[in-house]
């Protein structure tokens, strides 16, 4: 084998082994609102808008999804992005911001193939997916209105790392803060 093809074979690898991590990353986006004309700088600390477990106590929902360990995952993920920003933690009025967030889930079914329609399923039907949404909401405390929201969703594959999908989209939502 000459060097060239050796180094040809070595590119293809490398391309193969990255390109399922780039196309998850371009699959995420965050979508954002915010008050126009807020100054985000004013913002030196946060607390959450309720240390209650809010997952497991509200609503109905994939026990998979709404559990103890994916709110504190959830959770950690924010404090810790919001730490990198230079926020800081406090309690009680001394916080500037009141930070909140929901979590929800829809199936849906995928249908595969191609045909002149796109419609042709393969055998066996369509498959099953669980779709995941996060929101981060921020409120100014002062005023007591929300000043920021983002979310973002993704289709749930089942034995993926929660850890890796919630600091994924965790991640992807702050860096659309502050805004502009």
């Amino acid at each position: 084998m000459s060097r060239s093809s050796a180094r040809i074979g070595t590119l293809a690898l490398a391309l193969a082994l990255t390109a399922p991590l780039a196309a998850c990353s371009q699959q995420l986006k965050a979508e954002t609102e915010y008050v126009e004309g807020t100054d985000f700088s004013q913002y030196q600390t946060y607390r959450w808008i309720t240390d209650d477990l809010v997952l497991i106590q509200s609503g109905d929902g994939n026990e998979n999804i709404r559990n103890v360990e994916n709110e504190k995952r959830i959770r950690a993920a924010v404090e810790r992005e919001l730490e990198a920003k230079g926020l800081k933690k406090a309690t009680g009025e001394d916080a500037h911001l009141l930070v909140a967030f929901t979590v929800g889930t829809q199936v849906r079914y995928k249908i595969q193939g191609g045909g002149a329609t796109g419609l042709d399923l393969v055998a066996g039907g369509p498959a099953k997916v669980t779709r995941g949404r996060l929101t981060l909401y921020l409120f100014d405390q002062a005023s007591k209105t929300q000043i920021w929201s983002a979310w973002t969703q993704d289709d749930l594959e089942p034995g993926s790392d929660p850890d890796a999908v919630v600091n994924s989209a965790v991640s992807v939502l702050m860096n659309e803060f502050p805004p502009g």
